[in-house]
């Protein structure tokens, strides 16, 4: 028989935060909430909500747009209903292959492109930046140039510097990430191999007027990170780079092309700039999201701490700590508690399989939890822009009782961890528990996100869809009385 050592509301209510938490920084609601345009003035106003200052940009000439992340669509559809559609001159977005365009489009001066399937850049990124560079250099001292930037950029908004193939780039950042490197040193890397990475998008504009409003997807918001900075003037260099590589010791295994190109005199992000045209302003992050999930939680009625919004490290570390915690917590639970984390690990992989961290991440507590008695946990890790990994997934919601149900349909999960196949786990899990429980006992939850998006869960997998907004992960952990 299948334990259930929990009532499968715990697993909803876990949901339910995490989804209050994403739909806090809906990118619509972001800057509906910040943003304003004064008819008369023709001036823009946009209200900095972490500084709590105001800043004026007057544009008699108009406005162009451009924007590159998985939720900069909303956001320029926002910001253009705010917008006299005169006013708009042009523009370039690009979204990810696997953004569903909603009916409602754009003002016919403004061009969408779609580019890099499974978050690595591509073709379709060349090709789109290279007609964004094209507005861009048409532009003058007069102009305006309204920048959205979200999460995901850095794999829409690129071009290689010369001397470099898109693949070369695109097998770097892969070893990277196989080893487990964090945004930061992703980052210093893809900057000094792009034109328009790390200030490089400054070099291009003319001189015009910029206004970059950003949601960010980076531990701590640094400007310089959330998409590789296109808008933001440099702090880093060729040497960072060279030390990411060496530090990863990949120095010997990314193509020779690389290391030519780092070692050559100047680079992109070598001359620090401090423009007086250039405004930056964050307009959403990881604690908006954790604030509101703390609401519901309490209104759900968990005594609820957002314990941090600086999760990081390698998912195996990040698991034992975070079951250190939970067994320190149940030593004197008197009453259902939530603990709230946001941040982003990071996977080692040495194996073949399929998933994400946040998936594998939950695997490997599910594997801890197993023999805990001390009290009941639900555990959820989700991304917030709906996609863990490759993968049509942004998480999993596990509890003490999964890995004895795993072994009762046949499921070994230390050899799927093995292999970085997490959401293989999962996947075969949902499907065997749901043929081998009577109807009534199955599981499916449905929590409506928004008018066009949707969350369901059949036991541990969460799949949203891509939700248009991303701000790191979220990780909801439930704790009551066994």
């Amino acid at each position: 028989h299948f334990v259930t050592a929990l009532p499968l509301r715990m697993e909803a209510k876990a949901i339910a935060v995490f989804l209050a938490g994403v739909e806090a920084v809906s990118p619509t609601q972001l800057v509906n909430a910040c943003f304003e345009y004064e008819t008369k003035g023709t001036r823009l106003r946009v209200v900095d909500p972490r500084e709590k200052t105001v800043h004026q940009l007057d544009v008699p000439h108009g406005i162009w747009i451009l924007a590159f992340g998985k939720a900069v669509f909303p956001m320029v559809q926002s910001a253009c209903q705010l917008l006299p559609e005169a006013t708009i001159k042009g523009g370039v977005v690009i979204v990810p292959h696997a953004y569903e365009l909603p009916t409602q489009t754009l003002p016919p001066s403004i061009r969408i492109f779609k580019a890099a399937k499974n978050n690595i850049p591509d073709e379709d990124s060349v090709a789109a930046t290279r007609e964004a560079l094209k507005m861009c250099s048409g532009l003058t001292e007069k102009d305006t140039l309204l920048t959205f930037v979200s999460g995901g950029g850095s794999a829409l908004l690129c071009m290689p510097i010369d001397g470099i193939s898109l693949q070369d780039k695109q097998t770097t950042i892969r070893l990277l990430a196989h080893r487990s490197a964090d945004i930061e040193q992703l980052n210093s890397v893809r900057a000094q191999l792009s034109l328009v990475k790390s200030g490089g998008l400054l070099n291009l504009c003319n001189g015009a007027s910029i206004l970059s409003l950003l949601i960010s997807d980076v531990i701590g918001d640094p400007l310089d990170i959330i998409a590789s900075g296109p808008t933001v003037p440099s702090v880093s260099s060729k040497q960072a780079a060279i030390d990411v590589l060496t530090h990863m010791q990949l120095q010997d295994k990314v193509p020779p092309s690389i290391i030519r190109a780092l070692q050559s005199p100047g680079a992109p992000g070598d001359a620090s700039r401090s423009p007086s045209n250039v405004t930056n302003i964050v307009i959403g992050n990881n604690k908006v999201a954790l604030r509101a999930a703390e609401t519901k939680a309490v209104a759900l009625g968990f005594t609820t701490r957002i314990i941090s919004s600086t999760l990081s490290g390698e998912v195996s570390d990040v698991a034992s700590s975070l079951f250190d915690t939970i067994r320190a917590m149940a030593q004197s639970l008197s009453q259902p508690t939530c603990l709230l984390y946001g941040g982003e690990t990071t996977v080692n992989v040495v194996g073949k399989g399929v998933g994400g961290r946040n998936q594998e991440l939950a695997l490997r507590m599910a594997g801890l939890l197993q023999d805990f008695q001390k009290c009941t946990v639900t555990f959820l890790s989700c991304g917030t822009d709906g996609q863990d990994g490759p993968t049509d997934a942004t998480g999993a919601v596990v509890n003490n009782a999964t890995i004895h149900n795993a072994g009762i349909v046949g499921l070994d999960y230390q050899k799927f961890l093995a292999q970085n196949d997490s959401y293989t786990f999962f996947q075969q899990l949902d499907e065997r528990t749901l043929l081998s429980c009577e109807p009534s006992t199955s599981t499916q939850h449905t929590t409506t996100l928004s008018p066009s998006s949707s969350s369901s869960s059949s036991r541990t997998l969460v799949k949203t869809g891509l939700t248009g907004t991303n701000v790191m992960d979220l990780v909801v952990i439930l704790l009551s009385a066994p």
